[in-house]
């Protein structure tokens, strides 16, 4: 901690950072899936440290948001790159006895939160192979008899997601249905209007990627990738009539990644998720 820090109460995975001048701040981390996203948000950037430490927390409730954490059944079957075995929760250790380097193979596992469990089979009792196996089979027990406690927020996203693959169709192709799937061909087909996007892109910045995740299709393929990429409209095509004029800021120069992903459910929601994580990763390439 340092006196900046001590002035404002402690929120878990927010940490200050007071350096020189330029660089105090609040530094950010969240961790799903294994994976972690990272954010830094200077005082310089929002006039104070209240304000910066306001903006930190809103970015770290939105990461809760789209990405909930993980229940301690999913955390326990994760598997952690620093694991040697082989399997998850499950490790060889020793000890000093009588002056005797002892090994076992050792079983973990939480079964209520702030609870650690263990289970050891002796190396010199079993053999290698055997007490490793009795260890994973030990682990494999214990994880099938957790409880899962979700946390609140995961039963929200998880009932959202549920009642979007009841009304959306999970083939990209169908989008939502005949009707909308036969306008998006008609906008697809517009050329005119495709053209006038893909050059107000270029004019603006020199050269076609996702506005997504960055990829530009020329870059990664030569000169068989220049000028392909797609169009995605921020208004869901199933609210457009016929007569609807569509607007260049409507649309987005998408890869087909993206835009395949974009339309697996809740177009606007997919999106934002899709740009809050590319973000985050883009900001941790550039440290």
């Amino acid at each position: 901690g340092n006196m900046t820090e001590n002035k404002f109460p402690k929120i878990r995975g927010i940490s200050r950072m007071d350096y020189e001048k330029a660089y105090d701040g609040w530094f950010v981390r969240y961790t799903r899936d294994g994976v972690t996203f990272r954010q830094t948000f200077p005082d310089s950037k929002y006039g104070s440290p209240e304000a910066s430490l306001e903006a930190a927390k809103e970015w770290h409730d939105e990461a809760k948001t789209l990405l909930p954490p993980l229940n301690r059944k999913e955390f326990a079957e994760l598997k952690k790159r620093n694991n040697t075995s082989g399997h998850v929760g499950v490790h060889r250790s020793h000890q000093i006895k009588n002056g005797r380097k002892l090994y076992h193979w050792v079983a973990s596992w939480s079964p209520a939160k702030g609870a650690q469990k263990s289970r050891r089979f002796s190396v010199l009792k079993y053999g290698e192979e055997e007490a490793k196996r009795l260890a994973i089979e030990a682990r494999e027990e214990a994880i099938k008899n957790l409880a899962e406690d979700w946390p609140e927020e995961y039963w929200a996203s998880r009932a959202k997601q549920e009642a979007l693959d009841k009304t959306y169709k999970r083939d990209v192709f169908a989008f939502e249905g005949t009707e909308a799937f036969a306008i998006h061909k008609i906008k697809e087909r517009n050329q005119r209007l495709r053209d006038q996007k893909v050059d107000d892109f270029l004019e603006k910045h020199g050269e076609l990627f996702c506005e997504v995740c960055g990829f530009s299709f020329e870059k990664e393929y030569g000169e068989i990738g220049k000028g392909l990429i797609e169009i995605h409209h921020l208004i869901p095509l199933a609210q457009m009539t016929e007569q609807h004029q569509t607007k260049l800021s409507e649309l987005i120069c998408i890869c087909s990644n993206c835009h395949f992903v974009v339309h697996n459910g809740d177009h606007e929601e997919n999106l934002r998720k899709m740009r809050f994580i590319f973000d985050a990763k883009q900001t941790k390439k550039k440290k």
